[in-house]
């Protein structure tokens, strides 16, 4: 049908190919009826109708269908008989559009590689879609929905290396979003992504290879995961892994929860894989790749020492004689905790510190969300998440978890000394402001070592001024390189400015250059999809949900906390339950984990649902306990009239009297609002 078959001929029986299925059956046939009817009537009957339909017309253009065909012992062209007809010009333009493109994608489908140089040397490339699609494309027949394919994913699959090899100095975009299966189940990945599908990847592994160094391996998929992990969670050959370690890939890249390749490789028990990272690592060792050992000590890598063989692992740095891997292995825990300090530096504003400290080599620094020192000053600029996390009471929840009430003019001033006397300090919350206490301060009285106390004080001095603006200039001006930095989630500096909300300063500084307002974070936004103005309120919380939850993300999976919690919760551990939240409400998570009053309650551990509620655990909060009916009409279309149990009903029916009166009082200082 691509090539000019007519399906309106009838053989000598009178019957057409589509009566013919029909007539006979055969095994198969449904399959084949499926196709022939998805190409009808055909390109050529088509055009050739008396009135041409424009949309017919280039949906099998779309298809891939050809503009020539040999007809006895001639050469036929469409387009010149169209141009000899009165036909409109439309119809004409639309073949002219299409039929280098397809002549192109079939040549190549045929497997011949002359044709690539044919084509070069007619010059005709500018005319070519290479990455044009098939828009009928279907992995199998009914099990899988029509899913348009890119040329280069058909040109894979005919299993030649040499002819891929010529396809890819096409420069073929590698990257478009793409998948076979519906959206709903597998979302769309970036093309070369399909390389470690089980279901389309390539027949040999050299194609993978060839394939992957010319694509971007810093993009990643919707949860932020490179193609090394993707290739990992697919169960992917170690012949694969390899190859992609082999391209380039950064290993100390995170996916949005924080974890890293070798992260996964543990948690899928898969000592093989491990161990092919591990030696990757030795590998960058052995060929002095100072450059790229730098960028994972920077980007805070925690395994770039082997945990066994560290004899070995001397053995190989000592025989390469170099003083700079000598020194940068030597120093990996001091750098890292250097680019922490920065971080912080950014975090709480103190631009003169951080100038201070800042240096070319620390301009690659991320944190293990990704997140650049830019980042950083930009999520802060506006005061985000600056100030002491508010529960829906109005008062600081660290204060309450810890059995304090502090007024607006009080400062928490809290004893975080360590062991050294040097590095004596002490860090002071408010409105995330971190100030130095002299060590002098600390040796006599209620500040002395080990000792934990509350006080009023003063934040007159210089040293809390914020100034993110300051270190945002600094660092544009400095390492303009760092505007182009992505995070676990693909966003740019420029989509934190939007995201956090920035000052209208802060987005011309960082958009005069223009050159990241078209980075596509994961989920196909630029940074101007989240202009709140532009896409609305609800929108834009909606897009921003995932970047603002991000820390909390990575806190919660590093430390096992949903699990931990839950055991607490049941066990009634109230002493482990007391070590888990202050970090919890730190990260501003105690909304996601509200429910867990009800589990309380229902177990009969009353005074730890006090705890939660006064540590600032929600209480406008809602449970269904009659268990809804999937087959029940009302019940799917969540219409039923089962009743909703509030946490103060359910606090009531218990008995809970203290319980009941604190929520009450709760009620009074702050309106709540019903959540269901």
């Amino acid at each position: 049908m691509r090539c000019g078959a007519c399906p309106l001929q009838k053989n000598k029986a009178g019957r057409t190919p589509e009566e013919e299925i029909l007539f006979h059956k055969k095994p198969g046939w449904e399959e084949n009826l499926h196709w022939l009817r998805k190409y009808h009537p055909g390109l050529w009957a088509a055009v050739k109708c008396k009135n041409p339909d424009p949309v017919l017309i280039e949906r099998l253009l779309r298809y891939w269908c050809r503009t020539v065909k040999v007809v006895g012992r001639e050469t036929a062209n469409l387009k010149c008989q169209v141009h000899m007809c009165e036909t409109q010009l439309d119809t004409v333009l639309l073949l002219e559009k299409y039929e280098n493109t397809n002549e192109m994608a079939l040549s190549m489908l045929s497997g011949k590689l002359q044709f690539v140089g044919m084509w070069k040397a007619a010059e005709h490339l500018q005319k070519v879609d290479i990455n044009a699609k098939d828009f009928s494309y279907q992995f199998y027949y009914r099990d899988y929905p029509t899913a348009p394919r890119p040329l280069l994913a058909a040109v894979w699959e005919i299993n030649q290396l040499r002819l891929v090899d010529a396809f890819m100095e096409l420069n073929p975009d590698t990257c478009v979003k793409y998948t076979f299966e519906s959206e709903a189940a597998s979302p769309p990945k970036p093309l070369f992504f399909q390389l470690v599908n089980p279901k389309c990847r390539p027949q040999d592994e050299a194609i993978t290879a060839r394939i992957l160094r010319d694509a971007d391996l810093n993009i990643r998929n919707i949860h932020g995961q490179t193609v090394l992990i993707e290739a990992m969670l697919n169960g992917e050959t170690e012949g694969v892994i390899r190859a992609i370690l082999n391209s380039g890939i950064n290993i100390a890249a995170r996916d949005a929860l924080g974890r890293t390749a070798r992260d996964h490789s543990e948690l899928l028990k898969r000592s093989d894989y491990k161990h092919l990272i591990d030696s990757h690592v030795i590998e960058l060792v052995k060929e002095c790749d100072l450059e790229r050992l730098e960028a994972l000590v920077l980007q805070l890598y925690d395994h770039i020492f082997p945990e066994s063989n560290t004899q070995s692992f001397a053995n190989i740095v000592s025989r390469k004689n170099s003083k700079q891997l000598c020194q940068l292995l030597r120093n990996t825990n001091s750098t890292q905790a250097h680019v922490k300090k920065l971080f912080k530096l950014a975090k709480c504003g103190n631009s003169a510190q951080l100038i201070k400290l800042m240096s070319r080599k620390f301009a690659n620094a991320r944190d293990k969300a990704g997140r650049s020192l830019l980042h950083i000053a930009i999520q802060y600029s506006n005061g985000n998440k600056t100030a002491i996390p508010q529960s829906s009471n109005g008062q600081n929840p660290m204060d309450r978890a810890n059995g304090n009430i502090v007024t607006q003019e009080e400062i928490v001033l809290k004893d975080i000394s360590s062991n050294d006397p040097h590095t004596d300090t002490t860090q002071l919350f408010k409105s995330g402001k971190d100030c130095k206490i002299l060590c002098s301060l600390k040796k006599d009285g209620p500040f002395k070592k080990g000792h934990q106390c509350w006080k009023k004080f003063s934040t007159q001095g210089g040293n809390c001024v914020q100034d993110h603006v300051g270190i945002i200039k600094y660092l544009v001006q400095e390492y303009p390189l760092m505007l182009g930095l992505t995070n676990n989630l693909g966003q740019s500096p420029l989509h934190y400015a939007h995201i956090y909300t920035a000052s209208q300063e802060v987005i011309d500084l960082i958009d005069k250059t223009g050159s990241c307002s078209q980075i596509k974070d994961v989920y196909d936004f630029v940074p101007e999809d989240y202009d709140k103005l532009q896409c609305g309120e609800q929108t834009f919380n909606v897009r921003r949900r995932p970047t603002i939850n991000l820390d909390l993300d990575i806190f919660l999976t590093e430390s096992n906390f949903e699990e931990r919690f839950h055991q607490a919760i049941k066990a009634g551990n109230i002493d482990e339950v007391k070590k888990l939240v202050p970090p919890l409400l730190e990260h501003n998570g105690e909304s996601r984990f509200s429910q867990a009053l009800f589990d309380c309650l229902d177990a009969g551990h009353i005074s730890l649902a006090n705890f939660l509620v006064t540590s600032g655990f929600q209480t406008n909060i809602f449970k269904q306990y009659e268990t809804c009916d999937p087959d029940e009409p009302m019940c799917a279309m969540m219409e039923c009239s089962h009743a909703v149990t509030s946490l103060k009903q359910r606090a009531t029916d218990i008995g809970a009297s203290d319980l009941v009166k604190q929520i009450e009082d709760l009620h009074k200082k702050t309106p709540q609002v019903a959540l269901a």
